[in-house]
């Protein structure tokens, strides 16, 4: 932390040095008086720029949904399915566990496809725009690629299922329908990629 330590040349207080040093002994040029303190920025300009605004509110949205489904869960389906024993119910934590796993896959495969079809429709814009053979990394490079349009493309349809399967799920535990279909509505939303 460079309050603490400048550039790397200032000796940390001893509170922050490890006990056993095994990297750094012996150093030279160390010198042991405080590193001048930097102004504090602040921390909430963040805020102003759109696109991390929308990004921090989609994920907002997520956590709001995907957490309750996992910190109540025992609670709620002791309630509502009284005949579940402990081991039941610890049982039901694997369709959101699971489903996190299968679901990172499956958004993987889903934006590598979305990254393929992209470039292909770039390329072939570009050399029936100009005419001439386009280079796949003249595509591909961090200036010209939009890849915020990959990532992006399929957040308004998670987001929308997440918030039916939210809904739909308060409704069955409401009417104690099956026990599969909670699990099946928490499974669903669990496999979301925003939450990865």
């Amino acid at each position: 932390m460079r309050r603490l330590v400048g550039n790397g040349s200032v000796l940390p207080p001893k509170i922050y040095r490890p006990l056993i040093p095994l990297i750094g002994r012996g150093r030279q040029g160390i010198v042991s008086f405080r590193a001048p303190r930097q102004p504090l920025k602040n921390p909430f300009r963040i805020f102003t720029y759109p696109d991390v605004l929308i990004l921090l509110l989609l994920s907002a949205i997520q956590c709001v949904i995907l957490y309750p489904f996992v910190a109540i869960l025992s609670t709620l389906f002791k309630s509502t399915y009284p005949y579940l024993n402990e081991a039941d119910i610890g049982l039901c934590y694997l369709a959101s566990g699971s489903a996190a796993i299968i679901g990172g896959y499956v958004h993987e495969k889903i934006l590598d496809r979305d990254y393929r079809l992209l470039k292909e429709k770039l390329i072939y814009e570009h050399e029936a725009l100009t005419g001439t053979f386009v280079r796949l990394e003249d595509i591909i490079s961090d200036e010209n690629f939009p890849i915020e349009k990959v990532r992006m493309k399929t957040i308004p349809v998670h987001l929308f299922v997440c918030v039916a399967c939210c809904v739909s799920y308060g409704w069955c535990l409401q009417y104690k329908v099956n026990l599969a279909v909670p699990l099946v509505l928490q499974f669903i939303c669990a496999s979301s990629p925003l939450l990865g």
